[in-house]
């Protein structure tokens, strides 16, 4: 490699350390033997040791102790998976940290490919979503709670329906008797009036008979 060919090929380096460094995420590459090949400023704070005594150093050995057993426990087999299967994996991360407090991270593997197309290293970008989990789970509880009182709207409605046709039943109900006393009051009169004139022929009848008596007639 030619002398400029390896300046622009560190300054090409620097600028992406640069950047990395900016990242919030925690980034570190390692090779096949989980050995540090490269790392950005947020991993470091969880690494004992500065920047280029961990650089080359085995991953797992230099992690603090925070309580984060991913590098211990996965890592390994996970970076082999990527080498083997030069896939990108992404897993969810739960461990309790040394002030015993819950810590969610989404660590992704991303396998990095030379020029001939192997495998030559893979990063790993651990993201905390903590805080974003904990919003979501409450969302979710709000939202079940929201199906909950839907549910028993629902059934309100319902029963409050069943009561109003119930009532449209008994009103109905109360205006046919109502009705039918009416008509029953005005078939009383009709037949009273109907027996007051038929009364009165009837006796004047009986009257007249008797005048025909008293006549001879």
């Amino acid at each position: 490699m030619t002398r400029p060919c390896k300046k622009k090929l560190i300054r090409s380096r620097t600028k992406l350390q640069t950047v990395f460094d900016a990242l919030t995420e925690e980034i570190i590459s390692v090779d096949q033997n989980i050995n540090l090949d490269s790392i950005n400023k947020a991993a470091m704070k969880i690494m004992r040791g500065t920047y280029s005594e961990v650089v080359g150093q085995p991953c797992c050995e230099l992690i603090e102790e925070s309580g984060d057993t991913f590098y211990r426990s996965n890592l390994q087999q996970l970076v082999q998976e990527a080498f083997e299967t030069r896939r990108t994996n992404r897993v969810l991360d739960r461990f309790r940290n040394a002030d015993d407090q819950e810590v969610i991270k989404e660590r992704t593997l991303i396998p990095v490919m030379s020029e001939d197309g192997k495998v030559q290293t893979v990063t790993i970008v651990s993201r905390d979503i903590t805080d974003a989990h904990q919003r979501n789970e409450e969302i979710r509880g709000l939202n079940q709670k929201l199906k909950k009182i839907s549910s028993e709207l629902i059934k309100k409605n319902a029963t409050l329906e069943s009561t109003l046709k119930n009532l449209e039943r008994t009103q109905a109900q109360m205006l046919q008797s109502e009705k039918m006393a009416s008509i029953g009051q005005l078939a009383a009169g009709v037949a009273h009036e109907i027996n007051n004139p038929t009364g009165f022929v009837s006796s004047n009848i009986k009257t007249l008979g008797d005048y025909q008596e008293d006549w001879g007639v």
